[in-house]
Formats: C-alpha cells, structure tokens, sequence
C-alpha cells in the first residue's frame, strides 16, 4: 500500500472504518443514515485495491482472478458509508452466480440509496460503453476512475470530462479521491 496513515493527514479521522460487513440483499445494508457512495466498475478492474488504498488498511480481499468480491461490502465511515459491489463483465464464475449478482446490483440500484458512484475504468482500455451505461443506470452523480494509472502509457492525454487518475501504487489522485469523499463531513464539521 502506497500511503501510510500519517499521510492521510485531515483524513484520518474521517476514512477510519466503524462497521464494515458483506451482504447479500439489500436489507441486510440496514436503514439509510448518511450518504452513500458505491464503488463499481468491471471486474478485477481495482475496487477493492482502491478502497483499501483509500482507508489504509486491507479489509477487502484483492485477487489476480475477476469475480473476487461476490457480495456487496458496506463500509461505514465517519459520514459517509463506501459500498463495495461486485464487478461487472468478465469474471471466473458460474452464469448462475453472474445472475445472482446482477439481480443485487439492480435491487440496490432501484433502492436508490446512492449519492456518488465511483465507476472504475481501466486507464489502459477507457471508457466503453458498458461503463456509461453503468453510470447512466445509477441514477445519482458519477464520477470516472482511470485506474491503474501507472501503467497508462499516454501520459500527456488530456483525460475525458469528470474523469480521475488513480493509482493504488504511486497514489495518484487518492488525495483528490479523499477530499471527494471525505468533503461532506469536512464542509459539516468546519476542518
């Protein structure tokens, strides 16, 4: 992990978990009590690098093998709670579990408890159009991750509208990732 806890300085506080667990049907997330952002994107595309990138500490589990997270993790923070869902498109696993995951991802969009969703994209690949559907389909403001952002090679490209650079490894824009996510409880809470 590229940042220590030091570095993430005002952030501390905010990023620290308070509950954390992986469900599998929306109910089980609970009544709705601050904002939520959700974390989406293809599958092995970084999620869950990102968020433990994030948070300074390995909470979700990370894999070389698409399909790795097969529930939804809901991370409770100090105003804001980060859900982690499973990816989207290729992953090493049954049509039937493919099924059971898309049939969670439309029950938690449909429930419309998304405030921000972060919609991961592969730096070296770009946008496709599955993932501006995604994002489109979420029904709340989004925001594109390029991640893995140390292995882009165009460095120089001018990055498309309401696009981040992130890298997990040289920690590109976990700072501007951080004040996003942490500006509610900073804007609330006057520091």
């Amino acid at each position: 992990m590229s940042a220590s806890f030091k570095e993430l300085g005002k952030f501390s506080k905010q990023l620290q978990v308070e509950e954390y667990k992986r469900v599998y049907s929306i109910k089980d997330l609970g009544q709705k009590t601050q904002r939520e952002i959700v974390i989406i994107g293809k599958s092995n595309v970084g999620k869950s690098t990102l968020i433990n990138t994030l948070i300074n500490h390995c909470i979700s589990k990370t894999s070389k093998i698409p399909g790795c997270t097969r529930s939804i993790g809901y991370l409770k923070l100090r105003g804001v709670n980060l859900i982690d869902v499973p990816g989207y498109g290729f992953s090493s696993v049954s049509k039937g579990r493919k099924k059971f995951w898309g049939q969670m991802m439309d029950e938690y969009i449909s429930s419309n408890r998304c405030d921000l969703a972060l919609v991961l994209v592969d730096s070296r690949k770009g946008i496709q159009l599955i993932d501006t559907e995604i994002a489109d389909h979420m029904g709340c403001s989004h925001i594109y991750l390029y991640t893995k952002y140390d292995k882009y090679n165009q460095v120089g490209d001018l990055l498309p509208e309401n696009t981040i650079a992130v890298s997990a490894k040289t920690g590109t824009g976990i700072h501007q990732l951080r004040e996003i996510i942490c500006s509610d409880y900073l804007q609330r809470n006057n520091t």
